[in-house]
């Protein structure tokens, strides 16, 4: 189910595919495409808006602005990133892939591959993305700091101000006015809500088949 196949040919039949849901399990799916939407009409989340380089002179040029980058996390914040839970996202994914293994039909295959590829891709975004950081210490020696770290820094050290130390460590980087730290954040976000997105259209494709409400 890559993005390469779906375009070729029709997916398979979704009521074929999954095993019914619970009524708990319902709605924990309708409140995942709730919150899913509001990732909509963000340049961020969409990649035939989505464009970003660095100029010859070392400034970015991207199509998000900083409020863009804001929302986004907001959204994240609420279904990928949670930290002392299990993240709506893998919930979801966990849940879709357990129905699809349980019917155990030729239409559920595609389905369960592709979550399996979903929480690989979740995992690979969060170590390396495109682009890390390395930060000196005081002896210059390196530090290399992921695109998950980065991230974490960036939402609860600036958009929510919850972490005065993790507010520290990103005025140390300078922030958004570093090219490579804003690179990263920038492909990180626009990533992980493309992930998303992709999740809760499958999402919403079982919601309007009640056949697959127990």
């Amino acid at each position: 189910m890559t993005s390469a196949a779906a375009s070729q040919r029709p997916l398979p039949d979704v009521r074929l595919a999954f095993v019914p849901f619970l009524a708990s399990e319902w709605e924990l799916l309708r409140l995942f495409s709730e919150i899913a939407k509001d990732l909509d009409g963000r340049t961020v989340a969409d990649s035939r808006q989505f464009t970003f380089h660095i100029d010859a002179s070392g400034e970015r040029a991207s199509g998000a602005s900083r409020s863009d980058l804001k929302s986004v996390s907001t959204v994240l914040r609420k279904l990928a990133v949670a930290e002392r839970e299990p993240a709506p996202f893998n919930v979801v994914r966990n849940l879709l892939h357990r129905h699809a293994v349980d019917a155990a039909t030729p239409e559920s295959a595609p389905y369960a591959d592709w979550l399996r590829g979903a929480k690989k891709a979740r995992s690979d975004i969060e170590r390396h993305s495109l682009l890390g950081y390395v930060q000196e210490d005081e002896s210059g020696v390196g530090h290399s700091i992921t695109p998950a770290e980065i991230l974490d820094l960036f939402i609860n050290g600036v958009v929510f101000h919850t972490d005065v130390e993790k507010r520290r460590r990103w005025l140390e980087m300078d922030g958004l006015n570093n090219p490579a730290v804003a690179m990263s954040i920038t492909t990180t976000l626009s990533e992980l809500a493309q992930l998303i997105r992709a999740l809760a259209r499958l999402v919403d494709r079982i919601l309007v088949e009640p056949s697959l409400k127990a």
